[in-house]
C-alpha cells in the first residue's frame, strides 16, 4: 500500500522535497541517538583536515554508520516503504549500507546571527568521489531523519536548507555540463557556477520527523548559532540499475528517471517549465 498521498508525492515533483512528520517511532530515534552519542564522546570519528571550517564536521566510523540503531530507521521504519512508493517495489539500494550521521556543532565563528537569512548562494548537490566522481551521482535520492530537538524554531540552529524547487535547475545545468565539457571536468565546472537559485528556507523538524530530499535539489548545511549541537542522520539511495540508467538520468530533460513511483504525476513529455508550472496548480 502506498505510504506517500499524491499530495505529497505532488508537493515533492515541485519543491524536491518534503516533510514526513513523525514517520520514525520516537524510541527508535532515541536508540540512534544514544548510540551516535556514545560514538561521538568515544571518538569513533575522523575530522576533515584543512577544509576551511572552524568547527568541521564529524566523519564518523564505518562501523558506526553501518550499526543497527542507525540502519533500522530505514529499514524497520516506513522510510523503507516510502523508498519503495517514489522508486518502485524490491528496487531500492541504501548506499554503502549506512546512514551519514550529521553532527552540525554550534558555530561562533561565521558572522551571522541567529536570526540572520541564510547566504543564497551558500548552496551545493551531493557530488560523488571514487568511481562515480565524473558521472554526476552516486545516488538519485536521499532521507533525513532528526534527532535532536530545537530544529522546529526558524531560527540557524544548522538545519538543513533547501532551495524549493532548484532540482530542475540545477539538474539542466549538470546536463549541460555533461554534454560540452570531458568527464573529468564535470564536477569542478559544476562547483564553479552558481546561478541564483532565489531564496532558500530552512527545513524545520522535530525529533523522529523524516523528509525525503531529490539528489539534484540545491541545499547546504544550515550555520549553527544555538547552544546544542543539531544531530541528524542521512540515508542516500538509488536504484538497483543505477549503473545503467545513469547516462540516461543525466541526459534526461527532466530529473526523473528512476522515479517509477511517480508514473502518472509526471506530465509525459514535458519540460522542466511544464512540470514545475502544473505541479504548482495541483498543490
Amino acid at each position: 500500500m502506498p505510504v506517500l498521498t499524491e499530495v505529497q508525492k505532488l508537493e515533492f515533483i515541485r519543491d524536491g522535497y518534503v516533510v514526513l512528520p513523525g514517520i520514525v517511532p520516537f524510541d527508535m530515534a532515541g536508540a540512534a541517538l544514544y548510540h551516535c552519542d556514545i560514538a561521538y564522546e568515544s571518538k569513533k570519528y575522523n575530522l576533515p583536515q584543512n577544509n576551511g571550517n572552524y568547527r568541521p564536521t564529524p566523519s564518523f566510523w564505518h562501523s558506526v554508520k553501518s550499526a543497527n540503531p542507525v540502519t533500522d530507521l530505514f529499514y524497520k521504519t516506513d522510510l523503507y516503504q516510502v523508498a519503495e512508493d517514489l522508486l518502485g517495489p524490491s528496487n531500492t539500494v541504501l548506499r554503502k549500507e549506512e546512514g551519514q550521521i550529521a553532527y552540525t556543532l554550534p558555530d561562533e565563528e561565521s558572522g551571522l546571527g541567529l536570526d540572520d537569512d541564510h547566504p543564497k548562494n551558500k548552496w551545493h548537490i551531493d557530488t560523488p568521489q571514487g568511481p562515480y566522481a565524473n558521472q554526476g551521482t552516486s545516488f538519485i535520492l536521499m532521507f533525513g531523519v532528526a534527532l535532536s530537538e530545537g530544529q522546529i524554531v526558524d531560527q540557524n540552529r544548522g538545519q538543513l536548507t533547501v532551495w524549493p524547487g532548484s532540482h530542475f535547475r540545477t539538474h539542466k545545468l549538470m546536463r549541460e555540463i555533461i554534454q560540452t565539457h570531458p568527464a573529468d571536468e564535470v564536477v569542478r565546472k559544476f562547483k564553479s557556477w552558481k546561478p541564483d537559485l532565489g531564496f532558500p528556507k530552512r527545513v524545520l523538524v522535530m525529533p523522529g520527523d523524516g523528509f525525503i530530499v531529490h539528489q539534484r535539489l540545491a541545499h547546504a548545511p544550515g550555520v549553527n548559532k544555538f547552544s546544542k549541537i543539531r544531530k541528524n542522520i542521512y540515508f542516500r539511495l538509488s536504484t538497483k540499475m543505477h549503473d545503467a540508467t545513469l547516462p540516461k538520468f543525466n541526459l534526461s530533460p527532466t530529473p526523473w528517471v528512476g522515479y517509477h513511483g511517480l508514473g502518472d504525476l509526471l506530465p509525459k513529455g514535458s519540460t522542466e517549465g511544464d512540470l514545475e508550472g502544473k505541479c504548482d496548480a495541483t498543490v
